[in-house]
């Protein structure tokens, strides 16, 4: 079963592309409207070159945000790593502080306040 993601639309055929820009760029333009994106190109022997309209992962197809100086600053959420959110440190609970006697119960207030 075929889906619409599955489907391809030929929508030009360009002999010869120097002498047809306005032709080829129109194609273009039109090839990646309707293909969201993506589009197709089949040369006159048969090979196919794919070309994506954002930043996108050739072979998984994942979609990349366009860089920012946002992204290369660590003080910045974008570009901040996620551990330490920029801070470089990480804070983590004590587990011996909250949890002082492991062998207790909870009915013997085995967490400390």
């Amino acid at each position: 079963m075929s889906s619409a993601s599955d489907s391809e639309l030929v929508i030009d055929r360009i002999s010869d592309p120097a002498n047809d820009q306005m032709r080829l760029q129109d194609a273009l333009k039109l090839a990646f409207k309707c293909g969201l994106g993506f589009l197709r190109i089949l040369d006159d022997k048969s090979r196919s070159f794919d070309f994506f309209q954002n930043l996108c992962c050739q072979s998984c197809q994942t979609e990349y945000q366009a860089p920012s100086f946002a992204l290369f600053s660590w003080q910045h959420p974008a570009g901040a790593c996620p551990t330490c959110q920029g801070s470089g440190t990480v804070s983590l609970p004590d587990l011996n502080k909250i949890i002082p006697d492991q062998r207790s119960s909870l009915a013997k207030e085995a967490f400390a306040c």
